[in-house]
């Protein structure tokens, strides 16, 4: 911040300018997960900010719901673990378009996510996906009969205690 006195004849202040200059500037995107979100969204369940999943269904109705086996699956992916129960598999073949938020208030750290979902069936990707999940999340699918969604992070943007965070595909 500057600070600037005017004075009169007198030596008496006449006016007073201020001028604020931002010391930073938004980081640029990258291609990649940022490692301070990879963090954040491997841990939020443990941290118990489990994420908030967005998607659509074939008759366009939005749904939402916490997940708490949202993990990091490679630089510019994540993974969910669907139970068996869970009929979202269905709609996002026909709209892959996802959205998820984490949202730690005690760190001050916020991130959106836009991206696209699809189910994976190779049993490598099942295999994978089902042992990075944490335990309590396994435990509801001891028979592993869920499916493993892969979302290919398109955007990411976030406000953390490092400072902004930001990513973008293409």
């Amino acid at each position: 911040m500057d600070v600037t006195f005017h004075f009169n004849g007198e030596d008496l202040i006449t006016s007073i300018e201020e001028t604020v200059t931002v010391a930073f500037s938004p980081p640029e995107p990258t291609q990649e997960l940022p490692l301070f979100a990879r963090g954040a969204i491997n841990g939020a369940l443990a941290n118990g900010t489990p994420m908030t999943f967005a998607y659509v269904d074939h008759d366009g109705i939005p749904h939402l719901s916490l997940r708490g086996s949202i993990q990091v699956f490679s630089d510019t992916q994540l993974a969910i673990w669907l139970r068996p129960t869970d009929h979202s598999a269905a709609a996002l073949a026909e709209n892959p378009v996802v959205a998820l938020l984490y949202r730690d208030s005690k760190s001050r750290t916020t991130l959106t996510i836009k991206g696209t979902a699809a189910v994976d069936d190779r049993a490598e990707v099942r295999e994978r996906v089902f042992n990075l999940i944490p335990e309590v999340e396994q435990t509801h699918d001891t028979k592993r009969e869920g499916k493993a969604l892969i979302i290919e992070v398109e955007e990411l943007r976030g406000t953390s205690p490092i400072g902004a965070l930001q990513m973008k595909r293409g």
